[in-house]
């Protein structure tokens, strides 16, 4: 075995053939100061049974097909036990990490472009809908289900020879969403509603003979005005009405009713008024 200690600069400017050597090298370990080369072309076999050590390699040329200078750059850049689930290092790659999440049902959305941004759970049975003036360009809105007042009338009152708003003083059923005084009916959200209402009048000493009309704000909703006559004695008329509008929060529905005539028709105790909103 050959042992070779090179302890000066060794300057190879043309080619260093070692297959040149009687039979291919063999060598223990290889210690090279410096090694400058331009270009280092083996034709034989050389085997390092021990270890090659170079205090200082530089080439001008490449090294297995790679630049080292410039990959070496590249190296110099990472940190010195570098973590790749430290905190700093995923946000800069743009990844997300387990302790982004606070709580149970958080949602990952964004404020901008590249700009991540949580949105904490909603409230339970609540959706999700886009909303622009929202952070995350998200929010939690209440499912729309349909809210529902249904009132009666379960007293006889005296039709006027003028309009009168229907009193339906028995409420079997409010939602919310709205309010009730004296026969009117404030809507508190804005959207489409399904309304039905009817009317039952006894005439009497003649027949029945009226009419009524659905307003929204104490004005008439176009087409909404009916009428109802009847041709016996003490007859009993119904009238009725169905109608869907759209309204604003804030909005008052009532019915309103009059007789025609001079008869003295009264309301009997089954009249309706059914709100839906759609």
């Amino acid at each position: 075995m050959k042992k070779v200690i090179l302890f000066v600069v060794l300057l190879v400017v043309g080619i260093v053939g070692l297959a040149a050597c009687a039979g291919d090298p063999l060598l223990d370990d290889l210690y090279i100061t410096d090694l400058y080369a331009l270009n280092i072309y083996v034709s034989g076999l050389v085997e390092v049974i021990g270890n090659i050590t170079v205090a200082n390699l530089i080439t001008a040329g490449l090294v297995d097909g790679r630049d080292v200078s410039v990959d070496g750059a590249k190296l110099d850049t990472i940190e010195t036990n570098a973590d790749v689930t430290d905190a700093t290092n995923v946000n800069i790659v743009g990844a997300t990490m387990n302790t982004d999440f606070n709580a149970k049902g958080d949602i990952l959305s964004a404020s901008a472009d590249d700009t991540p941004l949580i949105l904490s759970v909603g409230t339970d049975t609540y959706v999700l809908t886009a909303d622009s003036t929202e952070a995350t360009g998200l929010k939690w809105v209440v499912v729309a289900e349909s809210r529902i007042f249904y009132g009666v009338n379960t007293s006889t009152t005296n039709l006027s020879t003028s309009l009168a708003t229907i009193i339906y003083g028995t409420v079997v059923r409010s939602d919310s969403g709205y309010s009730h005084s004296n026969g009117e009916v404030t809507v508190t959200n804005a959207g489409w509603y399904e309304i039905h209402w009817s009317i039952v009048a006894n005439g009497a000493s003649s027949h029945v003979e009226m009419r009524s009309e659905l307003q929204v704000d104490g004005a008439k909703v176009k087409g909404m005005t009916n009428y109802s006559a009847g041709n016996s004695t003490y007859d009993t008329g119904g009238i009725s009405g169905h109608h869907v509008v759209e309204l604003s929060g804030g909005e008052v529905i009532r019915v309103q009713a009059v007789r025609q005539g001079s008869t003295a028709n009264k309301v009997a105790g089954d009249c309706s008024l059914l709100i839906k909103r759609i």
